[in-house]
């Protein structure tokens, strides 16, 4: 492994994660900590990649459309639901993935109106 060790971080009281100075760090499910170089792609992203890219382009897009109001029903939804996400996550899942049924679900179930005529879909 190279770069700087994990016991560097750990010494500072560091809990680092993501990508930092040319390494990505993460846990594991078992808390040992991993770091390793960033490594590039070996191809520029496909067609479907592209796409896909875009629609997460819009559904971050449409969850600055709907306003702190909205926004809160989301986060309010998630709390109460016990889902484990963030209301941003459950939005955006609900953007990429189009299941209505489920939101519907969430709302019967936390009574949060989640989904009205005034969210842009992609």
């Amino acid at each position: 492994m190279a770069g700087i060790p994990a016991k560097f971080y750990r010494g500072l009281g560091i809990r680092a994660q993501g990508d930092i100075a040319g390494m990505t760090v993460y846990r594991t499910k078992r808390g040992k900590q991993v770091i390793f170089p960033k490594t590039r792609p070996k191809a520029p992203p496909g067609p479907l990649a592209l796409r896909n890219q875009n629609r997460f382009r819009l559904a971050a897009a449409a969850w600055a459309a709907i306003g702190l109001a909205g926004r809160l029903r989301w986060k309010k939804a998630a709390l109460r639901g016990h889902l484990g996400i963030t209301g941003y996550n459950l939005f955006i899942s609900w953007q990429m993935m189009k299941d209505r049924a489920t939101i519907e679900t969430i709302e019967r179930l936390t009574g949060e109106v989640l989904i009205d005529d005034s969210y842009c879909e992609i």
